[in-house]
């Protein structure tokens, strides 16, 4: 049960990487605070209106998305679809964190988009938002211990600490940046 309390409490992430900011101290990633989600959902719709009115996109908008779109997001639904048949068949037998995952991942599933309904305007839009969204809000999420800000984007110390992490850093960030969204995802539900 302490899993759901973390998951409650919003319990940051451990950052399993040396700290390149305070050698020999924890780093973590946050659970993001609505508001801060807000905001990266505005910058992410924003990007998504941008993009819409590119006549290079738009140009594509009659193709269908790639082959490696359609693998992904038919994957993505047989996977969620597996999932959510296995919790359901647990019945009653279901404990409380599984009931939780049952309801994200349902949730989850009405939002996966059919290949039939897409076009390659549309997978390159939703990937430049996409993009937009990580980039504003993970660096506003990554705190040492007792909770201050590593890589602020409104302070200069802030945005030379985020330029100077690694791509293999930040992939190991980003994972765990989608973990606190699910985790915060959780706990609302």
């Amino acid at each position: 049960m302490s899993d759901v309390q973390d998951i409650i409490s919003g319990k940051a992430i451990l950052i399993d990487l040396p700290n390149p900011f305070d050698a020999g101290k924890p780093w973590y990633v946050k659970q993001p605070e609505d508001y801060l989600y807000d905001l990266a959902q505005a910058v992410q719709d924003a990007a998504i209106a941008k993009a819409q009115a590119d006549k290079t996109i738009q140009s594509v908008a009659h193709l269908p998305p790639s082959d490696m779109w359609i693998w992904r997001q038919e994957n993505a639904i047989r996977i969620a679809d597996e999932r959510i048949a296995e919790l359901e068949a647990k019945k009653e037998a279901i404990d409380p964190l599984e009931a939780v995952e049952l309801a994200t991942k349902r949730a989850y599933r009405e939002r996966l988009i059919s290949p039939k309904d897409y076009s390659r305007a549309q997978e390159i839009v939703t990937k430049f938002a996409i993009k937009r969204f990580e980039a504003w809000l993970m660096p506003r999420l990554i705190v040492s211990k007792e909770g201050d800000l590593y890589c602020d984007p409104d302070t200069e110390i802030g945005k030379r600490r985020w330029s100077a992490l690694s791509e293999d850093q930040k992939t190991v960030i980003k994972g765990l940046f989608y973990r606190a969204l699910d985790l915060e995802s959780i706990a609302k539900n």
